[in-house]
């Protein structure tokens, strides 16, 4: 078993030092940094990531290291060139040109580390920060800013080998991913801007008796709900979240603290930054 949840413990995960990183018109995030000038200091970047990494390590989860690439700006954000099902990984086919080898050079990694590749999307566009599992055999993806419907329709079509349900979920492209909108994070619950999910997830979510920790509109480009599972007691999330991390809190979650305000300004948080191999 791979990843069938989205808080199970972590087990081992995939990084890449943002070596070569630089921010890119390519959400609201990184266009307001970019317009202001605010532009990322890469030495700091590096020690916050750095900081992610001891994380980890920290928490027992084993740790492989991507090698960075030159050509890649947004190779740190690893949660979106694949994701884990129960049987390998699914690579992406991605929406920004800038970011389409992403998937090559990640898949080379999986294979080098002897993980199983359980297919690849080849029409349309499915990125991993969208993949979240419902349950064991459900798997939600966001059809966004970087997702269509060719894509998760080319996914539906392998689910029978995957042995999961897809259901999409459509929301505005101005939020990206899936994970920045409807992050889950425990056994029944979820981040989420409920103004931005149409009422028909929010309906599965509720008939499923989902406890939903709701954030305004204004605050997904902050990354408010890209928070980590570190397990089904423990959330990794922004020092800057304070009100996401205290309604952890008071629901009995043990909450780490990491800021990452230079990586934060490429409008990817701590979730984007990880790829999860396996979960146990």
């Amino acid at each position: 078993m791979w990843v069938n949840s989205e808080y199970k413990r972590l087990k081992t995960v995939l990084l890449c030092k943002p070596t070569f990183y630089r921010i890119l018109p390519i959400n609201l995030t990184a266009k307001k940094y970019i317009e202001s000038g605010q532009l990322p200091n890469i030495h700091r970047a590096i020690e916050e990531h750095e900081e992610l990494v001891r994380i980890y390590e920290n928490f027992g989860v084993e740790v492989i290291m991507m090698e960075p690439d030159p050509d890649l700006p947004y190779q740190t954000f690893t949660r979106d060139f694949a994701s884990m099902t129960p049987k390998g990984a699914v690579i992406s086919r991605m929406h920004v040109s800038e970011r389409q080898r992403e998937p090559v050079v990640g898949a080379d990694i999986l294979v080098e580390h002897s993980i199983p590749i359980a297919g690849f999307i080849t029409r349309g566009t499915c990125e991993g920060g969208d993949y979240m599992f419902l349950d064991e055999h459900t798997l939600v993806v966001g059809c966004g800013g970087r997702s269509n419907s060719e894509g998760i329709q080319y996914l539906k079509d392998m689910s029978p080998r995957l042995g999961l349900e897809i259901i999409p979920v459509m929301f505005h492209g101005d939020f990206v991913h899936m994970d920045c909108v409807g992050n889950i994070i425990g056994e029944k619950l979820i981040i989420a801007c409920l103004d931005a999910l149409p009422a028909s997830y929010v309906d599965i979510l509720k008939e499923r008796h989902f406890t939903i920790i709701n954030i305004p509109a204004a605050s997904v480009p902050d990354l408010s709900a890209n928070v980590m599972a570190l397990d089904e007691k423990t959330i990794l999330s922004h020092a800057s979240n304070n009100r996401v991390n205290d309604e952890l809190k008071a629901l009995g979650f043990e909450v780490l603290t990491v800021n990452i305000p230079e990586l934060l300004k490429a409008g990817g948080g701590i979730h984007c930054n990880v790829f999860p191999v396996q979960r146990t």
